[in-house]
């Protein structure tokens, strides 16, 4: 897939295939282009009790998946969803869901960066936008662990349907 420039852990570098210089001097990060792409961050994800995930977005569409892991029923996925970030983890009691919603639906859109703050904590989850929290989700108490031992992917998934999403709201760039 089409990446950026990064100069973080030897991905990005010029000269690979399809990779796509953005500025003149080299900042650390990925960077997805037009025909989007993912990257398999990890490809074991224990999603336990406490989990944690911090990102800067600089985004060009209002749809797509920033972190997905997806187990046989227990899932975590942070989106963009028309303008909203939206931050969903299920325990297996059905998605506990917290939502960022700008006033504007391209809040995000504006070639700023942004830094988003998801954070599941046994059966809570919190989801924080330049340091402006979301009303936090809650679910059943009691079952905390996230039965999720499955590749963790940012900027998109290989099976969008699986998060009942349709394959052009799955990629962000």
């Amino acid at each position: 897939p089409e990446s950026g420039y990064g100069s973080g852990g030897g991905y990005g570098n010029p000269g690979q295939s399809g990779v796509v210089v953005l500025w003149s001097e080299p900042r650390q990060g990925f960077f997805f282009g037009s025909k989007g792409g993912r990257i398999r961050a990890s490809s074991r994800m224990r999603v336990g009790p406490l989990f944690t995930i911090t990102m800067m977005i600089n985004p060009k569409n209002l749809t797509g998946i920033l972190a997905a892991v997806k187990g046989k029923k227990d899932f975590l996925i942070l989106e963009m969803l028309f303008g909203s970030i939206k931050f969903s983890v299920d325990v297996g009691r059905g998605p506990i869901t917290a939502v960022f919603k700008p006033k504007s639906p391209s809040f995000f859109c504006k070639d700023e960066w942004h830094e988003i703050h998801a954070t599941k904590t046994k059966n809570v989850v919190t989801l924080a936008v330049d340091k402006i929290s979301a009303k936090s989700g809650i679910g059943v108490p009691g079952v905390s662990s996230t039965d999720i031992n499955d590749p963790l992917f940012l900027g998109g998934h290989p099976d969008p349907g699986s998060f009942n999403l349709a394959p052009e709201d799955a990629n962000y760039f």
